[in-house]
């Protein structure tokens, strides 16, 4: 019984390392107020075609084998017949970026504390986010950003990440995970609002 607790322990564990290094390397260059409440990843209709996928990442050939077609055709199935998470965020999971809700306040102060800037502009570009986000009545086209939570493949290798940014821009985004970073790799399917 103890050792069935300690393996369940290690493997959410290893579950939470992996998210949040994909989760860190899907919000880096973004926007810094993410919303806590995840999103759906958004595949309806999408159809994977290898031939397009490779012609579309030509430029990426040496980061792909045709063995990973079959991975990649069961991820974006998984990501499409699964039930989403929709739990919201916790600071844990997303750090050094502040979890909003919607129509709620956010105080600058509180929200510098929580994230690390080094330099004096990077505290003004965060405390001009903050206090664009306070005054809007509708959602700014850059922020908040959403996420969906990731799905992994079989070997853990590939995830998926939805992301909506704002109100303007969505996109389904194929991540891989080389020398133990994660890495952006193909942008599956893009819409605008």
């Amino acid at each position: 019984m103890k050792r069935a607790f300690l393996l369940l322990l290690f493997f959410l564990f290893s579950a939470v390392i992996y998210s949040q290094s994909l989760l860190q390397a899907a919000t880096k260059n973004r926007s810094n107020l993410v919303a806590k409440e995840p999103v759906k990843i958004y595949l309806d209709n999408y159809k994977f075609k290898a031939r397009e996928f490779y012609g579309y990442l030509g430029f990426l050939e040496t980061d792909f084998s045709k063995n990973d077609t079959t991975e990649l055709k069961e991820l974006i199935t998984k990501a499409m017949d699964s039930e989403p998470d929709l739990t919201k965020w916790t600071e844990k999971e997303i750090p050094n970026k502040i979890l909003v809700e919607p129509d709620k306040f956010v105080k600058p102060k509180i929200g510098l504390e929580k994230i690390k800037w080094t330099t004096k502009e990077e505290k003004k570009a965060i405390i001009k986010e903050i206090r664009k986000y306070n005054r809007m009545k509708v959602m700014w086209p850059s922020f908040p950003l959403y996420l969906s939570r990731p799905v992994y493949s079989k070997s853990g290798n590939y995830a998926l990440i939805g992301l909506v940014n704002g109100g303007s821009t969505g996109a389904v985004i194929l991540y891989k995970k080389k020398d133990e970073k994660w890495t952006e790799v193909a942008d599956l399917k893009s819409w605008v609002y």
